[in-house]
């Protein structure tokens, strides 16, 4: 009868074991069904990552894409600058030497070149240990106002790393996104600059995407 008792009690300080357990797992989980997460805002690919290639990094003009040309408009024109010059900012604030896209231009060969060529470029003019190149996709306006739109923001570009001089592909980032609302998307709108509390430009958008990219970039060393 004692055993029965003693077994009896064990068995219920178990069971309010579990249960302050299960109710301490539930309260940390409030607001976060399971299996719900946040998509990176930057995908990245790393392919090789010598020492030496943060130390100088040389940006080169970014091209459109095609459906960029497609799209006209001055904002679609000026977007591979744009986001060429919000990289360099945000490389250069991550403490990386940056020879920027409008220094680099210059002393590029008429045309297309491959990538190793320009590495060589970059490295033979400026001593860059590092060449980025890469595309812009979709820079896409908000229409509307920053507490109202019709259709919000959307920028989407890719850049690859190489080293220099010889061109071997190191690392590639991709930002594609469309800015989403604080009642669709709370989690995702509170990681925006203004915590979501607006709509943002596409120039605050792609600032944001290249920002997060030199983070990513940095965090390789």
């Amino acid at each position: 009868m004692r055993r029965r008792v003693v077994v009896a009690a064990l068995a219920g300080a178990l069971a309010l074991a579990l249960g302050c357990a299960a109710a301490r797992s539930a309260q940390r989980n409030v607001g976060t069904p399971p299996g719900l997460g946040l998509a990176p805002i930057v995908q990245t690919t790393r392919y090789s990552m010598p020492q030496p290639a943060l130390e100088k990094i040389a940006i080169a003009p970014l091209a459109p894409s095609l459906d960029l040309e497609r799209g006209g408009g001055t904002a679609a024109a000026d977007a591979p600058a744009l986001v060429g010059r919000f990289l360099a900012e945000a490389l250069a604030g991550q403490g990386i030497a940056v020879i920027p896209a409008s220094d680099f231009e210059g002393v590029l060969a008429a045309g297309a070149e491959e990538p190793a060529a320009m590495a060589g470029r970059a490295a033979a003019r400026f001593g860059a240990t590092g060449v980025i190149l890469g595309r812009v996709e979709r820079f896409r306006e908000r229409e509307g106002r920053p507490l109202a739109v019709t259709q919000p923001a959307s920028v989407s570009f890719e850049v690859t790393l190489y080293a220099a001089p010889d061109g071997r592909r190191l690392w590639t980032a991709r930002f594609a996104h469309t800015q989403q609302s604080a009642d669709t998307g709370p989690l995702q709108a509170a990681r925006y600059p203004g915590g979501g509390a607006r709509w943002l430009t596409a120039e605050e958008l792609a600032r944001w995407g290249a920002a997060n990219v030199a983070k990513e970039l940095v965090a390789q060393r």
